[in-house]
């Protein structure tokens, strides 16, 4: 006995032949939503094809380095003192002292400081030397960015639609984890959660090098006319006491520089260092066919 085969039945059944290749490669699927999947090393990775929304990012083999990037220092620069000390009594100065100074002292600027120092009260004066400041340290870095294998998985559409070269086809699991027999290859990967890591502040150890030169000038008159007693220092000495034999109060004062070199400062540690976790984040998985 012979069966007849209806028509239509034929014809699809000669269309689903025809397209089988393709069907079997990228197949019309709707759920599982498919995606269109990346992975590898983080700067190499490429945006989501043709403006496709990303579904999701993630990480696998994680590392985390442990060195947020060098330490440097600034320049040690020369320090001026912000004023002198005055005595009612001879060097080396004894009984209560009294500070004649300002909140900045700029080079070669008249400083008048409020109030003066009578001429009764004016003995003796100590000058202070020059200094270095601190040198300043390089900013504290930012953590280091994660290190391993990046992946990036794209919204693949509903038409079976061949992905762009270096993309894969893939699925996500099925409701119990699992991957279809179809799309084997199974690869996890998760999206850090909150970053706790923070780097050590750079630090700077001491001055060291260059030089500094000044005169200070003390005057009887707030613009600095009528100076009346003076002293050179380097940054190497040592506080110096004049006695004074003052015929006028001590109304103002000025520090010249004379010689001025930078100095360098070695850095106490040159690498600033990464400590502290990373969240564990959300968990992805594409189940691909290569």
């Amino acid at each position: 006995m012979r069966f007849r085969l209806p028509l239509a039945l034929v014809a699809f059944t000669l269309t689903a032949c025809l397209d089988q290749g393709d069907f079997f490669l990228y197949p019309l699927i709707t759920e599982p939503q498919p995606m269109w999947f990346w992975s590898g090393k983080h700067g190499d990775a490429a945006p989501c094809p043709e403006g496709r929304t990303i579904r999701w990012q993630g990480w696998a083999d994680e590392e985390f380095p442990p060195e947020c990037g060098p330490c440097t220092c600034g320049p040690a620069r020369c320090a001026l003192p912000t004023g002198v000390t005055t005595h009612a009594a001879a060097c080396p100065g004894e009984g209560p002292p009294s500070s004649f100074a300002a909140d900045e002292v700029l080079d070669a600027a008249c400083i008048v400081p409020a109030p003066p120092i009578l001429e009764s009260s004016l003995a003796s004066v100590t000058y202070p030397p020059p200094t270095f400041a601190p040198c300043t340290p390089s900013p504290t870095p930012e953590p280091p960015p994660i290190d391993g294998i990046f992946a990036r998985a794209c919204e693949a559409g509903q038409e079976k639609e061949t992905p762009p070269p270096g993309w894969s086809f893939c699925l996500p699991p099925e409701d119990d984890g699992t991957c279809r027999p179809e799309f084997p290859i199974r690869q996890e990967f998760r999206t850090p959660g909150q970053d706790h890591r923070t780097c050590s502040p750079c630090e700077c150890g001491p001055p060291s090098g260059g030089a500094c030169n000044m005169r200070i000038t003390l005057y009887g008159d707030t613009g600095c006319a009528r100076p009346f007693d003076s002293a050179e220092l380097s940054d190497t000495d040592v506080p110096l006491c004049h006695d004074i034999a003052a015929t006028a109060e001590l109304a103002a004062f000025r520090v010249d520089v004379i010689r001025r070199e930078e100095g360098a400062c070695t850095p106490k540690r040159a690498t600033s260092m990464a400590s502290g976790t990373v969240e564990e984040g959300e968990h992805h998985v594409a189940c691909c066919r290569d």
